[in-house]
């Protein structure tokens, strides 16, 4: 009976005890193996985004990075390039009457930090480099402009300074004249800016709008 109950006994540590004790250890195995692997992804995955983040760093810094947009309108779409991935600008309203034609903007800085210098100037600041000129769909050009600003909302045929908040849009406006009452559309808008922040400075950079319809009066 001893005997019997010794052989049991052995043959259940060399089957059935083992196996679990196996069978224990290979699940074991394979979750560290899926946990490994999983972590590797992450890394791996981890890595590539900062080196991603890195590189648009680096292009953000190059002062010849553009930046452009698209805008739908009526027309068609309103082409914008700023010359800089931190500074979105849009168009509110091209309006006129008579020969008046008031075109209105928005400047939003959508980086991180404060733009405490950023001057936008109409025609009489304008040099042989930059012009802010309009040019309508029949090829009238203009530079007989005025602009004003939400913080200081008087014309002058100068330039506007403000401060540029992350995330706070700032409404800029020009004032053409003498524009053909047969025109529809600016067909390219230049601006001239400067903001040694965003690597404008000289007053030699400008944005470019295209394609902006004009509504007039009834």
């Amino acid at each position: 009976m001893k005997k019997l109950i010794f052989t049991l006994s052995a043959a259940m540590m060399l089957s059935g005890i083992p196996q679990f004790t196996m069978a224990q250890s290979l699940e074991s195995t394979a979750v560290e193996a899926g946990a490994a692997l999983l972590g590797g992804l992450f890394k791996s995955k981890k890595k590539k985004v900062k080196e991603e983040t890195q590189e648009l760093a680096y292009a953000n810094n190059s002062n010849t990075y553009a930046s452009a947009e698209t805008q739908q309108s009526e027309r068609g779409a309103i082409k914008i390039v700023t010359g800089h991935p931190d500074l979105k600008v849009k168009v509110r309203r091209c309006e006129a009457s008579g020969k008046i034609l008031i075109v209105d903007l928005t400047f939003t800085n959508v980086g991180t930090s404060d733009l405490d210098e950023f001057s936008v100037y109409a025609t009489r600041f304008s040099n042989n480099n930059t012009q802010t000129e309009a040019i309508d769909d029949e090829g009238n050009v203009y530079k007989d402009m005025t602009v004003s600003s939400s913080g200081d909302p008087e014309y002058t045929d100068w330039s506007k300074k403000f401060s540029l908040i992350p995330d706070v849009p700032m409404k800029v406006s020009f004032r053409i004249t003498g524009v053909s009452e047969a025109a529809e559309a600016i067909a390219r808008f230049k601006v001239g800016i400067h903001c040694p922040a965003l690597g404008f400075s000289g007053w030699q950079h400008y944005i470019t709008i295209r394609n902006i319809p004009i509504n007039r009066d009834e």
